[in-house]
């Protein structure tokens, strides 16, 4: 079957990468449904262009999804990635920020030079991803990383 991935952003800054995402939505084998803003200097291929959702109704779609798609270069530590492991969904990510220490083993780093292979890739690793993250989704839940957040700051303050 396809995967489905989601993406979101309310930013439309070039570093979210939505020139990827564009791309990615190209293969026959995928389904792109993207929530927020698109920037209008980029052509959305085949992305399913969706609304700014509430936070309980984007969690809901999220968790519709194979994957959450956030290619985003330099962002330091995006919520959309925490609050997918939270609830469950793999990440697909770009390694070019903090999204690989954030997501470790649950999810997959494009290969910019080959596409198909990380979707490939992906569809394999579905169900051991959405497996490890059912026993172990606790640990990206607000309560434990506002934790960390906290012993992090009074380590260097």
């Amino acid at each position: 079957g396809k995967l489905n991935l989601i993406s979101t952003a309310y930013s439309t800054r070039k570093q979210k990468r939505f020139d990827l995402i564009s791309r990615i939505s190209e293969f026959k084998n995928v389904n792109v449904r993207h929530y927020g803003n698109w920037p209008k200097n980029i052509d959305h291929s085949n992305v399913n262009l969706n609304q700014t959702l509430s936070h309980k109704d984007l969690c809901k779609e999220i968790t519709k999804s194979d994957y959450l798609l956030h290619p985003a270069e330099k962002d330091i530590c995006p919520n959309s990635v925490v609050e997918a492991l939270s609830l469950g969904v793999p990440v697909i990510y770009l390694d070019k920020g903090s999204s690989k220490e954030i997501v470790k083993d649950n999810g997959i780093s494009i290969d910019i030079k080959n596409l198909a292979n990380t979707l490939e890739l992906a569809h394999e690793k579905n169900k051991i991803f959405k497996s490890n993250l059912r026993k172990n989704k606790f640990q990206y839940r607000i309560e434990n990383v506002s934790e960390q957040y906290l012993k992090v700051f009074e380590k260097y303050s």
